[in-house]
Order: C-alpha cells, then sequence, then structure tokens
C-alpha cells in the first residue's frame, strides 16, 4: 500500500454522540492518531502519544465502518485535518447510501482546505455534513486556525458545504480568561455562519465534569452571556474517560 493511500488509526468503534448538535445519536467513530497540538486537558492522548496506532487502508477503514451498520459517522482524533488523504477517505465513505451524516471533529487546522476539497469533489449534495471546530486558543497555534476558520466563514463558496459548529473547552481554573479569549475570537469572525457556539466544561470524570459545568453556568449567567449554548459532554457523564466510549 502507499502512504497516499493509508491513514493511522488509533480505534474504530460504534457509541453514542456525547457533544454537539447530534448529541445521543448512535454513531460509527473514526479515530486518527496524531495531532498537531499537545493540549494539557486533551482526553485523547492515547491518539496522539506512543505508538498505540494501526496503519490501515482508506477501503479497509471503509469497509470496517461499513460493517457497524450506522447511519452516522464521526471523524476525530488526534487532529483528523493533518491528512491530506482525509478527502480521499471522505468520498470513499459516501459511496457508501447508508451513511446520512459525516461529522468532523477538529482545532481548524485546515479546515478551510477541507472544505475546498468537499466543494470540489461535490460530495456535499449526498450526504450531511457537521464542522465541529473546536479552536484551542490556550495553544501557540492559536492565530494559524483562527485565520483558517476566519477564511472558511467568510467564504460565500463554501456555506452551503454543511454546517459550522464552534465547540470551546473552558477550563475550570480560568473561566475568566478563556472566556475573555472566547469573545474576542468570536469578534473576528463572521457569527452568521455558524449554526451553533457551545461552551464544555473541562473534566475527566463524572464528578469534574457535573462540578465545572455548574461553575461555568454560574459564571455565564453572572457575566448575562446567556445566548451561548452550554454543551454537556454525555459520555464523560456517563463514562468518564472510558475508550471507546
Amino acid at each position: 500500500m502507499s502512504n497516499e493511500n493509508v491513514m493511522n488509526v488509533s480505534e474504530i468503534f460504534s457509541s453514542i454522540q456525547g457533544e454537539g448538535p447530534n448529541i445521543g445519536r448512535f454513531s460509527t467513530f473514526i479515530r486518527l492518531y496524531g495531532c498537531n497540538l499537545s493540549c494539557s486537558w486533551c482526553d485523547s492522548k492515547h491518539a496522539i502519544n506512543g505508538k498505540e496506532f494501526k496503519v490501515m487502508s482508506i477501503e479497509e477503514i471503509a469497509s470496517e465502518v461499513y460493517s457497524q451498520g450506522l447511519h452516522s459517522v464521526v471523524i476525530t482524533g488526534g487532529e483528523p485535518t493533518i491528512y491530506p488523504n482525509l478527502i480521499d477517505l471522505l468520498i470513499e465513505l459516501v459511496k457508501n447510501e447508508n451513511i446520512e451524516n459525516i461529522e468532523i471533529e477538529t482545532n481548524g487546522y485546515n479546515i478551510c482546505g477541507l472544505a475546498e476539497q468537499i466543494v470540489e469533489h461535490n460530495l456535499w449534495p449526498f450526504v450531511s455534513f457537521d464542522f465541529n471546530i473546536s479552536p484551542k486558543e490556550q495553544t501557540e497555534q492559536y492565530y494559524h486556525n483562527e485565520n483558517n476558520i476566519l477564511e472558511l466563514l467568510s467564504d460565500p463558496e463554501l456555506q452551503d458545504v454543511g454546517h459550522f459548529n464552534l465547540k470551546f473547552v473552558i477550563e475550570e481554573k480560568n473561566i475568566g480568561a478563556n472566556m475573555d479569549n472566547v469573545l474576542s475570537f468570536l469578534d473576528e469572525i463572521m457569527i452568521d455562519h455558524v449554526s451553533n457556539i457551545y461552551l464544555m466544561a473541562e473534566g475527566f470524570t463524572q464528578e469534574d465534569t457535573v462540578k465545572n459545568t455548574k461553575k461555568l453556568i454560574q459564571y455565564v449567567q453572572e457575566k448575562e452571556l446567556t445566548d451561548f449554548l452550554i454543551a454537556p459532554r454525555l459520555h464523560t457523564l456517563l463514562w468518564g474517560n472510558e475508550r471507546k466510549k
């Protein structure tokens, strides 16, 4: 197999989507290995550190997804958009008429380039795409990602390719600073092209997730920022940081 036809796959599994607009929906998850960032709060470090991945061809990945028999696919990581051949995986998945929805969970690294490829290959009329973008304002790559997202949301030719959702992870110890960064970020983008904006409290366990979400809700109420959606991380509430959930 050529390198152009393979991807490093951390895991493929089926569960419910725990975040975003499709929360509660049964989905098949493709977790790709590797990321351009290294966030301290990452709940999927097994997909970034070490050598715990399987080299699979795009056809092998698609075949395993098809075998799950579900209508929704979530491509996550790591960071999916670091793979130049991600578009080839999407092309392969779209061939299956059973797949109705594809979600791409990304920090925004190359989301504009991917959207342009989806338009170029005319994929979006065949399935519904959800781009769940989680900008990491606390990282050194923030401005690169911000510019990429800004370009995406300002290009009228890309507005019909799917639904663009923003998800911000808010740290319990830095709620005020994180929220200031979120508001600053939103001032720079064309917010009319965003379907939903979610705030998600950091947490690796059920107890921490509940505690930190309550603190976030209190802060948002006190600051009268109630246009935001507070997003429960359902998988964390149910299973903590257990793998393949």
